[in-house]
């Protein structure tokens, strides 16, 4: 229903003009243990077709017990390095680098992220427009050193969909921390505690009545190593972060002060976080009332549709067959979804988490 909405909303036009003058933008990219990428991803940030006197790259490492800090000190001649023994998590990285940022635009990125040279023109073009407080560039996910289907694609394929339809006629409410642009004076540190900092990022640009856009032609590319185990834990995550940055924001949901935003959380984010709870009613239902034969019927679809799942699950072979991945994947989303929300409602998830390695 959400996306159909969505299709009906009027679309705005955007003041967009030409830009007379290029916004000094500082780019923060935090670091921990990655010393496979920190040099690919300073070259590819140097590399970007930007005034050199109007970019500022700020590079973070987060209690980094490899060569990370060691291979970004080789750039200190055109790169602020700031390094910490000690792991605090993204959200004091974000700060700390934050802190040192003299532009503009900030722009923040991950070390597995790689934006085309000119991402950085598409991103700042969009703040011509003055109700725009945020931009939110188009990354796309590539596979890497693994045989496992790269579920977490197909459902960005969606939410990019989603992004640029809400961009049209409304305001994100949400963002891609692997390309996120905002506004300097927008910008609040985050508390340290912080599990999503995308979202929460988001929702600050929202609640100081500023909007957040989606820029297709910023072009990225995030590497990724696809692993079943590694996106449960990143939906465990992310369910667990979104809730608590939907209550740390939670005058947004209020319908009398920002009906059409409050719309939007309900829809895009809640509703969808709560499925968990609405497939357990429909299978609690059909159980009861199983003597009539709709519920009964309903009862053994179910049944049918969870137990191809759990072949999807207990086989990686099987997984790769549609039919059985699709299944597979839906009740994998919301089982994590059902963990995030656990997660959260005990205070149990990390502020820290661990990529996949190859």
């Amino acid at each position: 229903m959400y996306p159909v909405l969505l299709l009906l909303t009027r679309h705005r036009g955007e003041r967009i003009r030409p830009l007379s003058t290029l916004p000094t933008v500082s780019v923060i990219i935090p670091f921990h243990n990655e010393e496979r990428w920190a040099i690919r991803k300073l070259e590819n940030t140097l590399s970007w077709m930007y005034p050199a006197d109007r970019l500022q790259i700020i590079a973070v490492s987060d209690g980094s017990t490899d060569a990370t800090t060691m291979l970004l000190r080789q750039y200190n001649d055109r790169v602020t390095v700031v390094a910490y023994p000690v792991r605090q998590g993204k959200p004091t990285a974000l700060n700390l680098g934050t802190a040192q940022a003299t532009g503009d635009i900030l722009i923040f990125s991950d070390a597995n992220v790689f934006p085309d040279p000119d991402a950085v023109h598409a991103l700042v073009q969009r703040y011509t427009d003055v109700s725009v407080g945020g931009v939110c560039g188009n990354v796309a996910l590539q596979s890497e050193g693994s045989l496992e289907p790269l579920g977490e694609g197909l459902y960005m394929q969606y939410e990019r969909w989603l992004f640029a339809h809400e961009s049209r006629g409304l305001t994100m409410v949400g963002a891609d921390g692997a390309l996120f642009s905002l506004r300097r004076e927008l910008f609040a540190p985050l508390p340290i505690d912080t599990i999503t900092d995308d979202f929460a990022l988001a929702l600050a640009v929202v609640a100081q009545g500023r909007r957040v856009v989606y820029e297709p032609a910023a072009h990225s590319v995030e590497i990724v190593v696809p692993d079943v185990q590694a996106e449960f834990r990143r939906k465990i995550r992310m369910i667990a972060g979104g809730y608590q940055t939907l209550w740390r924001h939670r005058n947004l949901l209020n319908p009398l002060t920002s009906p059409s935003v409050a719309w939007q959380l309900l829809s895009h984010k809640l509703l969808r976080w709560m499925v968990p709870v609405f497939l357990f009613s429909a299978m609690a239902a059909a159980y009861v009332a199983q003597q009539h034969p709709a519920m009964a019927l309903a009862l053994w679809i179910q049944i049918i549709f969870y137990s191809v799942a759990l072949c999807g699950w207990l086989s990686q072979t099987m997984r790769n067959w549609l039919p059985v991945y699709v299944p597979y994947y839906f009740c994998a989303v919301n089982a994590a979804a059902a963990i995030g929300l656990w997660r959260y409602l005990i205070g149990g998830q990390s502020v820290t988490w661990q990529k996949v390695k190859r």
